[in-house]
């Protein structure tokens, strides 16, 4: 968290609130470069909130919850950007103009964010916000949120889909 982008430029506040929003809410990248603001929801107690993810893509439309840290940073980037005056209503716009990102640019922004936390290209091969994801439903499980919950948070369709993360995090704890 200490390492994602930041800047006085427009570009580098979208760019941390991104790397944020995966890595605090699991979303894939299709979400995020559709992400629009109505799907936002308020703030809870805790300081998390949810996302309300619509179908894109192959994926199914589902509700997420983004940490406390993150959600702080994403609404910060939702002031921002309002604040900048970025017209429609993707959270995450290409362009002062809009559009949508390319995928090409969350796979830069996520490699350069693991080369600056240090992360060992040879221990995590792959860079990109896959990566990020499998933290996140790591962390969720980690954390004991069921099976159920942390599938319903990534959008997955069956429990085998998230069975791969419980064992993946059983074999951690016996390293």
């Amino acid at each position: 968290r200490d390492k994602l982008p930041d800047g006085p430029g427009w570009k580098a506040q979208r760019n941390r609130a991104l790397i944020a929003t995966v890595l605090g809410g699991g979303l894939k990248v299709a979400a995020v470069l559709e992400m629009r603001e109505g799907w936002i929801e308020p703030k809870q107690p805790d300081g998390s909130l949810y996302i309300e993810v619509h179908q894109v893509g192959a994926g199914r439309r589902h509700r997420t919850r983004v940490a406390a840290w993150a959600a702080a940073v994403l609404v910060g980037w939702v002031e921002a950007r309002a604040e900048f005056g970025l017209p429609g209503e993707l959270v995450f716009p290409a362009s002062t103009i809009g559009g949508t990102l390319h995928k090409s640019t969350v796979y830069r922004q996520v490699a350069a964010v693991l080369a600056e936390a240090g992360v060992d290209p040879d221990v995590i091969k792959r860079r990109g916000a896959r990566t990020l994801r499998n933290t996140y439903a790591m962390r969720e499980l980690s954390e004991g949120q069921s099976l159920e919950l942390v599938g319903e948070y990534l959008g997955l369709r069956t429990d085998r889909s998230v069975e791969y993360y419980e064992e993946q995090l059983k074999r951690k704890q016996k390293q």
